[in-house]
């Protein structure tokens, strides 16, 4: 969203929810022109090198559409207008929250913004082989994770020789980010992923870093088979039974990996980059449950781990002790209802939102021509189980909508091996 001439803006067609406002101001540096490496590192931006653009020393900032022009050099200090949230806060964790109900408009959410001065942050960027070239390089501030803008991150990439520079970083703690494939050297060679995540603190100018990228993170999982049944062969058990890592922040997509190595009992998930993960098994082997994803003592499939090193000793465990939930539904006038949604979540609100892109706990399941329905791989504990039409199913999982939906759902208790059969009228949701 774009200001107008007044520095007025306006968000339309917004669901009721809290929010963050904030202006930014996003640029990214490359290297200048070999002569430009002369000039002072606290000289004075000059003419526009490029449409967008100004010289700083030997690099060129370039500043995107709807950036604030940076204002003149204060005491020999470049400044710039930092990313800045309502009212005048430069963090997430200190600006204000607004809350909109359904029809409500508010004006006046005005921002302040003031400019800040700047250090020089340079360096060399090295791979497996030496200096890695042409790689993007990112600085995200610290703190900034938990409200994600992808146009506050400050970029660059490294030239021919690796080296790189922030010619106008805010003074802040940030960490230096960037990923790198690496080009697979002769036949049946895989490519070889490479990151760096690397703190840096800017007080002033900082030259001469040294930022050397690591090989991904792998990620070794055995499986445990608990029950009475015959555990399927362990040769091939995990090759059927690949398991994913979800993204615990973003979308929660899967994780990319570079490959994947199988040995008896065991799989690995190799060239993953660091991060917030859940443990999940999409598919469990005919006649098993997937019941838990332990590391370290805690159940990593419902509550997220974060990943900073290899991870040699993740235990996933299946029981044939299959629990889950089924029944009829039947609409308010008595007749079986084949157009409705049951949905089963927790009865403990916390466990309505953070819980990744393939919730555990929170299930759905259609009803059938004669009203009946069942949702299998229930996890045992206590839960809300309420039926609602087909038409009003599309964003339940939605904490608001949970918390109407529980003042008239039903309350039931799963326990392991537990298929438990229930009776539920369609219930008109009521925000």
């Amino acid at each position: 969203m774009l200001t107008d001439d007044r520095g007025i803006y306006r968000f339309g067609n917004l669901l009721p929810g809290d929010y963050l406002v904030a202006v930014s101001s996003p640029h990214t540096s490359r290297s200048a022109a070999p002569a430009a490496s002369q000039m002072g590192r606290g000289g004075a931006p000059v003419s526009p090198a490029s449409a967008g653009g100004l010289q700083i020393g030997d690099a060129i900032y370039s500043l995107a559409r709807g950036s604030i022009v940076p204002p003149p050099v204060t005491n020999g200090r470049m400044m710039v207008y930092p990313t800045t949230f309502y009212p005048s806060a430069l963090s997430p964790a200190e600006a204000g929250v607004i809350t909109l109900a359904a029809g409500e408009e508010k004006a006046g959410v005005d921002i302040q913004v003031q400019p800040v001065a700047t250090a020089r942050v340079s360096g060399t960027l090295v791979g497996l082989d030496g200096p890695a070239a042409s790689v993007l390089l990112r600085l995200r501030q610290n703190g900034f994770d938990s409200a994600p803008l992808d146009q506050d991150t400050i970029t660059t990439v490294t030239d021919s020789g690796g080296a790189f520079a922030f010619p106008a970083v805010p003074y802040g703690q940030y960490s230096l980010r960037a990923i790198q494939t690496s080009r697979p050297r002769g036949p049946g060679a895989t490519p070889t992923l490479l990151w760096i995540d690397a703190p840096v603190a800017v007080a002033a100018d900082m030259d001469g870093l040294v930022a050397t990228m690591r090989p991904g993170l792998s990620v070794i999982a055995r499986q445990e088979f608990q029950g009475s049944a015959e555990p399927p062969q362990r040769s091939t058990g995990f090759v059927q039974l690949p398991f994913v890592l979800e993204s615990a922040d973003g979308d929660g997509s899967p994780a990319p990996i570079d490959g994947v190595r199988v040995t008896p009992g065991q799989i690995t998930l190799e060239g993953l980059l660091p991060g917030r993960y859940f443990a999940r098994v999409r598919n469990s082997p005919p006649g098993w449950m997937f019941k838990s994803a332990i590391l370290n003592g805690v159940d990593v499939s419902e509550t997220p781990f974060e990943l900073t090193k290899d991870v040699p000793d993740l235990v996933l465990t299946f029981t044939d002790k299959w629990s889950g939930v089924g029944g009829t539904v039947h609409t308010a006038e008595g007749r079986v209802d084949p157009d409705a949604i049951v949905v089963i979540f927790p009865t403990n609100a916390e466990a309505w939102k953070n819980y990744g892109a393939t919730p555990r706990r929170l299930k759905s399941g259609a009803t059938g021509a004669n009203g009946e329905f069942g949702i299998s791989s229930v996890l045992p504990g206590d839960y809300f189980a309420v039926a609602i039409p087909e038409d009003q199913s599309d964003d339940w999982r939605d904490p608001g909508t949970l918390e109407a939906l529980a003042r008239v759902a039903a309350t039931i208790t799963i326990v392991e091996g537990e298929h438990k059969t229930i009776a539920l009228q369609t219930k008109d949701l009521q925000r």
